[in-house]
């Protein structure tokens, strides 16, 4: 925002040197050289896009091995610091223990919850209705305990002076 605004002074600055110079058509070494500079730092100031979102990465392990597959979300938890009544969340997949959210996908500061979820390929798939009278899915059990998963409480803190590098080690309740 302060940047959007410097950009801005030092435009106008540079078209007024050029108006009078112009205007009197008369224009000095020493007047051409400091509009050329201020041009310049304008250029070089950053006028691009400016994100308040911030890369997410880290290592899941599952009872002290790396988590082969699996997924992951992070969720704003409604504080003051997400917003307040905007909500953010997203995802990344787990592969062979590492996620990595790019910063353009990534979360503005504030406290998220973490769910983690990883399908167990290797039991059979069972018959569940999500209530009474729903029509019934076949759904595969997952390896995650519910205390990382539908019912986690665990939160992270994203910030801008940190390297937001999370880890998390899930035992599972077997």
């Amino acid at each position: 925002m302060l940047e959007h605004v410097f950009t801005k002074i030092i435009t106008r600055v540079v078209v007024r040197l050029f108006e009078t110079c112009f205007r009197a058509r008369v224009c000095s070494l020493k007047s051409i050289v400091t509009a050329a500079c201020l041009f310049a730092l304008v250029l070089v100031s950053g006028c691009g896009p400016h994100s308040d979102r911030f890369a997410l990465n880290g290592k899941v392990t599952l009872d002290g091995t790396p988590l082969d597959n699996g997924s992951m979300r992070f969720s704003s938890t409604g504080g003051a610091k997400t917003g307040g009544a905007k909500m953010y969340a997203v995802g990344a997949l787990i592969k062979d223990g590492e996620y990595h959210i790019p910063q353009d996908k990534g979360l503005p500061p504030g406290t998220y919850r973490v769910e983690i979820t990883a399908a167990d390929t290797k039991s059979p798939p069972k018959l569940q209705r999500a209530a009474p009278g729903d029509p019934a899915m076949m759904t595969t059990p997952d390896r995650i305990p519910p205390d990382f998963n539908t019912e986690s409480k665990h939160t992270v803190e994203v910030s801008a002076s940190s390297d937001n590098h999370f880890d998390f080690d899930v035992v599972s309740k077997k």
